[in-house]
């Protein structure tokens, strides 16, 4: 075989990962400004004795362990989920109605999703109520919504006869809609009072977290109740506030402007966002990878260079670059391991270097 003794290095080229041991592709993993690796050696030597003036006897030298590390400039999530020890997930772009948040002037409300645009921001006046009962039977319940302003007029309330006997007061919900179902006599004849009712709503976690309940004006609530059929409470009312005036929408969310919403306002925020990406990080440990570099030497007529790393442990990041004033970089390292599946004389376990003859 000719060899090659004048060759200058200067390469350029592709670097692949795949999880290693899979069948799945190798997939380049972008820009890479950097890879070199780093061989530990360990030498054990024995000193001559034999004679004055010292020397070494003899000398061995060995390998303790081969670092791989890289510098990318391509932060895509995969990228960052390996070098972070992440998860990646894709969320679909939707539409939020009312994500409900409290304002601050001149603080950030950070929305659930990011880059929110057709964003509406309201607060509310007026509180829905509804009133069932009359104060003259001591039996009138005032139902206040929990949910301020309009979305407070989508909670409902109804009270039902059971017609059986001997049934036990009960409430349930569904989504808004409140139910109450009465206590009966052994006669079938209704036996829950309003503060029995009232005492039942408030017991309810669901249900208390819609309505709160009071005796309406001289009612002392010792009154039997009666069946009311589904009403909606109502007069619920808001107030839509000003994008630049009131708020301002940014990336993360929205900046509550001074002078804009009063402190500790309770809002709802409507918005759309797009389809992005999210990486999770620190919910995973090291990954073992293959590694796989096509080059070509730059210095030497554009000949051919690959590296073979038959399985790669990535560490995480040595640092993670967000803000600065040149392009971000990412830099990570990892321990180059032993592929028992390599055997043969002369057949390297770690590594394998090819290039052009």
């Amino acid at each position: 075989m000719s060899i090659q003794t004048y060759r200058p290095t200067l390469n350029a080229g592709q670097v692949y990962l795949r999880v290693a041991g899979s069948a799945a592709p190798l997939v380049a993993i972008g820009n890479v400004s950097a890879l070199q690796l780093e061989i530990a050696e360990e030498e054990k030597t024995l000193q001559d004795y034999t004679r004055p003036g010292g020397g070494q006897w003899a000398a061995v030298s060995r390998v303790t362990g081969v670092t791989a590390s890289m510098t990318l400039h391509d932060l895509d999530p995969v990228n960052l989920s390996r070098a972070l020890y992440g998860d990646t997930d894709a969320e679909t772009g939707a539409t939020v109605t009312a994500e409900t948040h409290t304002a601050y002037q001149r603080g950030l409300v950070r929305l659930a999703h990011p880059a929110p645009t057709s964003v509406t921001v309201k607060s509310g006046d007026v509180q829905a109520d509804l009133d069932t009962g009359t104060e003259v039977a001591d039996n009138a319940i005032t139902w206040t919504a929990v949910p301020k302003g309009t979305l407070g007029n989508t909670v409902t309330v109804t009270i039902v006869d059971p017609a059986g006997n001997n049934a036990a007061l009960a409430v349930s919900v569904a989504g808004s809609d409140i139910t109450v179902s009465c206590a009966t006599d052994g006669s079938s004849a209704i036996s829950s009072t309003a503060a029995q009712v009232m005492a039942a709503i408030e017991a309810s976690a669901a249900a208390s977290a819609l309505v709160t309940v009071a005796d309406t004006g001289t009612s002392d609530g010792s009154g039997l109740v009666v069946a009311v059929t589904e009403t909606a409470l109502s007069g619920g009312t808001d107030t839509t506030h000003v994008v630049d005036v009131d708020y301002e929408v940014r990336p993360e969310g929205i900046m509550i402007l001074e002078a804009g919403i009063a402190d500790a306002t309770e809002i709802r925020v409507g918005y759309t966002y797009a389809a992005y990406d999210v990486v999770e990080a620190l919910t995973a440990g090291s990954q073992t990878y293959e590694l796989s570099f096509g080059g070509l030497n730059e210095a030497n007529s554009n000949s051919p260079v690959v590296l073979d790393i038959y399985r790669l442990q990535i560490g995480a990041a040595a640092n993670l670059s967000l803000i600065g004033d040149d392009f971000a970089a990412l830099e990570v390292s990892g321990k180059v391991l032993l592929d028992s599946t390599k055997t043969g004389t002369g057949i390297s376990r770690y590594f394998k270097v090819s290039m052009a003859a």
